[in-house]
């Protein structure tokens, strides 16, 4: 009985966090952070008022969660892509073309994007869990890439660790294009012409 309660006061916990969550992300991507008041974000996410202290202790420690959420959404998909079993020159042109077209695919959400990036820089707790993703993206994408080398597969040229970054650069750029010039940004033919340089 007492299992069965702190099963569902958890559940219950869990799932008010994720409303929340859900809510900011949703403010911060249509309006921006500053439109992202207690208020605002309680009554999108049919919350009381008092349901940010109690989940997360202030707003503040809410917005942190929240641009952190933005950008794994657009980031563990890749992550996942690259700790699959797929041979080494697949995952990376896999991962390249997922990046870019998860971006495609997501423009709602690319001035969320955009503004965690952002907001990282102020922000140390953003900024170490956004930093935590892009170590992880950039250490696979690097293995991939020596691997690659080892199997003589790609060029010479090209520096795991540099061309790594400037992977993770390339995503950067197209997310601040298309979330400022959806229309003249095509985010697929960008990776594509990416990829044709990289893995002729």
């Amino acid at each position: 009985m007492i299992s069965a309660q702190r099963r569902s006061s958890t559940n219950s916990s869990s799932e008010g966090r994720t409303l929340l969550i859900e809510a900011a992300a949703t403010i911060i991507e249509r309006d921006g952070v500053q439109a992202a008041t207690s208020r605002a974000i309680t009554a999108q996410a049919g919350q009381n008022l008092g349901a940010i202290t109690y989940y997360f202790g202030s707003k503040s420690a809410l917005l942190v969660e929240t641009q952190a959420h933005v950008a794994r959404r657009i980031i563990e998909p890749v992550l996942v892509t690259l700790r699959s079993d797929r041979l080494p020159a697949e995952r990376l042109l896999r991962a390249v073309q997922q990046l870019v077209g998860l971006l495609d695919d997501n423009s709602e959400q690319l001035a969320g994007y955009v503004q965690a990036v952002a907001y990282a820089a102020h922000d140390p707790q953003t900024g170490d869990s956004i930093k935590t993703l892009y170590h992880d993206l950039r250490e696979l994408l690097v293995a991939d890439m020596e691997s690659q080398q080892a199997a003589s597969l790609l060029p010479p040229w090209v520096v795991p660790e540099a061309m790594a970054s400037l992977i993770i650069a390339l995503v950067n750029g197209v997310a601040v294009g298309a979330a400022i010039d959806p229309d003249n940004t095509d985010a697929a033919a960008i990776g594509a012409q990416f990829t044709r340089l990289l893995l002729p």
